[in-house]
């Protein structure tokens, strides 16, 4: 299980209602998209692995925010 965290670049607070999800090196496959919650925070209930997070604003294309280790608590600014 992992937690990310959305932060906005512009004003430095927690991101609420933001769409993340994640797409896993190899062949793990990825995520379902969530939605972050009033703090900012989407946690997801997968194992931990290496990958990429994307966020898609007001349902436009998908965008990378993030690659690397998944695991833990992961904050990505937008």
């Amino acid at each position: 299980m992992f937690t990310i965290k959305a932060i906005s670049e512009k004003t430095g607070k927690a991101y609420p209602d933001i769409n993340l999800s994640v797409q896993f090196d190899g062949f793990r496959g990825g995520t379902a998209w969530q939605y972050t919650d009033s703090q900012g925070e989407a946690h997801f209930d997968h194992n931990n692995g290496t990958g990429s997070v994307y966020t898609k604003i007001a349902g436009y294309q998908a965008k990378l925010v993030y690659s690397g280790n998944i695991s833990g608590r992961i904050i990505v600014y937008i």
